[in-house]
């Protein structure tokens, strides 16, 4: 399972030159990676297993559909995706899931990346009528 999140995102590589990736539309989704079971986030054509990589959360602003990911490259780089316009439930489910990482990586094979609304339809669907 996998979930997406439509906003706009900016990967920001923090290098000796500052470089920026056009702004992303499309948001990003967060999957597992079926090969090596960990989480990665694919935003445009970048690919970041977050286990890894993640290292500072800014999740502020996460009500007005905003939050900031900080991440380790190898070479010792830095990455930051900048989130916003995103959908305020998502993210904030998201941002749950990513500090669940960032505080024990180890557990995040025990992670559910079900959507929020695809249990609430299956919950809805399950349900008998109140006679």
């Amino acid at each position: 399972m996998a979930i997406e999140v439509e906003c706009n995102t900016v990967v920001d590589f923090l290098q000796q030159q500052r470089k920026s990736t056009k702004p992303n539309t499309k948001g990003f989704i967060l999957k597992r990676d079926p090969n090596t079971l960990q989480i990665c986030m694919v935003v445009g054509q970048h690919v970041f297993k977050i286990e890894e990589s993640l290292s500072k959360i800014y999740s502020g602003m996460v009500n007005q559909g905003k939050c900031t990911l900080e991440l380790r490259m190898s070479g010792g780089t830095t990455a930051n995706v900048l989130i916003s316009n995103a959908n305020v439930e998502k993210l904030q489910s998201v941002v749950q899931i990513l500090n669940s990482i960032l505080e024990a990586p180890q557990n995040s094979l025990d992670i559910d990346l079900q959507e929020e609304e695809e249990e609430e339809e299956e919950e809805e669907g399950k349900g008998g009528g109140d006679d």
